[in-house]
């Protein structure tokens, strides 16, 4: 018995050598393609608010300050690396190779696998061997390897090891791996036990978007390396120094799990891909690319590696015909185009048919085509035949989302003070194009009252501030419910997200109680759900928060067009994350001394996102925040940046908080 144990263990040790030995001569075959990456100037951080590091919104990562890697991919100084290594716009990059230093060049970046090419002058570099997509498997072993602490060839780089844990992961464009990555070898290779490349190590995240995304992940045993035949099949691309954009078809899908079928077409974005191949909405997509899609994730899955401008078949099915689309061009990413704008605020509660106009922008389209506040909208046409009747505030939201800005509608037009029986005149409106720090005061026509009497609140409704939980039992909140309210007006819903370490029940109470006096004047309902971690929000309190987000507007009269999330710190993190994974639900962002984590996601058709910025001019992320708003703009989304004179990293003060409440009260503009 113990003769057998000892073969047993002698084998064991037999077999962990040869493991050693095989990944000792992998390293030495890949090393001379492995470069050091040294850069500088830039931006100190990138991201995140300082303290709250892991949060949703991504991290604040500190860049600049230490040596990245890079691989070789072409013999006459190409090399490439992880975007996240020049997030911070460094103002001078060098490589080392062939032992020597060389300024770098950096010619352009995939930002669907977020690579990033650089060339230096260098002849004769030895590019790697891939490995073909057919031979990778989950479970062969991978060396995840950097060379950030010995820049010289004469020296082995860094490395780790791990197996490949699976395949075909953030939506088709990677492998995962449980070998160390982290910001070092961020970069470099992924490596079989041959010395071939499997990937280019990257932070990558199915949810989040940007040089930094995924980020988060790096010290939990979860790493990504985007596939090195990909990589360097988009080389020859990148090569003409042209960015390359993830390819869209510019629509959304109706909301629900998306593991789960019909593909259904929601929206289809104006002059996007879908548009000019013909889709519309109410289409089902069966298969893109030839490859049958039953799921919304299995459609993303289909379309995750593919760029603007490939052009790919797909079939969709229209009232039980199956039409086939033979080249659809993908688009690129749809905030190129801004929103368009009419320049109206619309009266909420109106029980008549059509949309009465409450307040006109000043300068807007409405106003240069002699609209006026009292007017009632009551059809529209778009060069057609003859106008389609307006039956209210939400259906003529649809209608104007899917035009472009620029374009030209009629509208039917009754204006103030005359009778139903009128017959309406026609105008014609030229749409602008919505501009992004647009906040006006709601101060035309009363918002109308529904005709539904309006009596007491029903009986098992408790005014005031009381606690909740989720019908899951997952999450736990506050609910402020002002003694105001009416069940036949839409009220705006606010959801406050905490910093950290700031959601005990005294401390909610209190910020709910400040706001109680707007909630009361303006028609406002809050809720404050509470997280458990002591350093913040995570990804998952997502789920139960929307589960309660969606709890409160069922049971409440909640405006659908203005539910906000609110947040400070590590809360404003949480808002951005809500904002922009939450569509269904979400209309507005407003943060307070919380810069974004990671990049903006485009705007969707069909589910407009505003954002509400403030910081004070002390604050320590003032800088970051009003890059956050320069972020958004690029993005088209309507953003305002609120500076609150001679303060630090507080709260809002009463004048902020008045206009945060009048851009509450604007969220439904048109």
């Amino acid at each position: 018995m113990i003769a057998i144990i000892a073969l047993i263990l002698a084998q064991a040790v037999d077999i962990e050598d040869r493991r050693d030995s095989a990944a000792r001569a992998a390293i030495g075959r890949v090393a001379p393609s492995v470069v050091t990456i040294e850069t500088s100037g830039g931006t100190e951080l990138v991201g995140g608010s300082p303290g709250a590091p892991g949060r949703p919104g991504g991290p604040a990562v500190r860049r600049g300050l230490g040596p990245t890697t890079g691989v070789v991919v072409g013999t006459d100084g190409w090399i490439v690396s992880s975007a996240f290594n020049f997030a911070n716009k460094p103002t001078s990059i060098l490589v080392a190779a062939q032992g020597k230093r060389h300024v770098a060049r950096l010619v352009a970046t995939d930002r669907t696998r977020m690579v990033t090419l650089l060339k230096i002058e260098a002849a004769g570099l030895p590019v790697p061997a891939a490995v073909p997509r057919a031979e990778m498997r989950v479970g062969q072993s991978a060396l995840a390897v950097g060379r950030t602490l010995s820049p010289g060839l004469e020296s082995l780089p860094s490395v780790s090891l791990g197996i490949v844990s699976a395949l075909d992961r953030v939506w088709g464009k990677a492998l995962q791996t449980d070998a160390k990555v982290s910001p070092v070898n961020y970069g470099g290779p992924l490596v079989d036990l041959e010395g071939r490349v499997l990937g280019i190590l990257v932070p990558a995240s199915p949810q989040g978007e940007g040089e930094t995304a995924g980020f988060e992940w790096y010290d939990s045993g979860i790493g990504f390396a985007v596939y090195f035949d990909d990589v360097m099949a988009a080389v020859d691309r990148l090569k003409g120094g042209r960015d390359l954009e993830k390819g869209v078809l510019g629509i959304t899908l109706a909301p629900g799990d998306q593991h789960v079928g019909p593909v259904k077409v929601a929206t289809v974005a104006p002059g996007g891909a879908a548009d000019k191949a013909g889709i519309k909405a109410g289409d089902l997509i069966t298969a893109i690319h030839g490859k049958a899609v039953d799921t919304p994730a299995r459609m993303l899955h289909a379309l995750g590696r593919l760029y603007q401008g490939d052009k790919i078949p797909v079939s969709v099915r229209r009232e039980m015909a199956d039409l086939q689309l033979p080249a659809v061009e993908l688009g690129g990413p749809a905030a190129a185009t801004a929103p368009p704008w009419l320049g109206i605020l619309p009266s909420r509660d109106d029980p008549e048919q059509g949309v009465l106009v409450r307040a006109v922008s000043a300068g807007g389209p409405a106003e240069k085509a002699g609209i006026k506040a009292g007017d009632r909208i009551v059809g529209v046409s778009r060069g057609g035949p003859a106008p389609l009747p307006v039956q209210n505030r939400d259906s003529f939201s649809q209608f104007l989302e899917g035009q472009l800005a620029g374009s030209e509608i009629s509208l039917m037009i009754r204006p103030a003070g005359e009778p139903k029986e009128a017959k309406p005149k026609a105008v014609k409106v030229a749409l602008g194009a919505f501009p992004g720090d647009l906040a006006p005061k709601a101060d035309g026509v009363p918002s109308v009252k529904g005709t539904t009497p309006a009596g007491k609140p029903p009986e098992k409704l408790e005014l005031g501030v009381t606690r909740k939980s989720t019908a899951s039992g997952e999450g736990k909140y506050l609910l402020l419910v002002p003694e105001t309210y009416r069940p036949d007006v839409a009220h705006a819903l606010v959801v406050w997200l905490h910093p950290a370490n700031k959601g005990k029940d005294r401390e909610l109470e209190a910020l709910l109680l400040y706001w109680e006096r707007f909630c009361a004047k303006r028609n406002i309902i809050m809720i404050a759900p509470q997280g458990e971690g002591e350093a913040g929000w995570t990804p998952g309190d997502g789920e139960w928060i929307a589960q309660a987000i969606a709890e409160t507007r069922d049971s409440l009269a909640i405006d659908k067009r203005r539910i906000v999330a609110h947040g400070m710190g590590a809360g404003g993190l949480m808002a951005y994350y809500l904002g922009f994974h939450k569509r269904d639900l979400i209309r507005g962002v407003a943060t307070v001394g919380a810069p974004m984590g990671s990049a903006p996601r485009d705007r969707a058709p069909g589910q407009p996102l505003a954002f509400f910025l403030a910081a004070g001019d002390r604050d320590p992320a003032r800088e970051a925040v009003e890059q956050t708003r320069q972020k958004l703009v690029d993005k088209r989304f309507p953003t305002i940046l609120r500076l609150m004179g001679e303060s630090g990293g507080v709260y809002l003060d009463d004048a902020s908080l008045e206009s945060l409440v009048d851009w509450i009260d604007t969220l439904d503009r048109m």
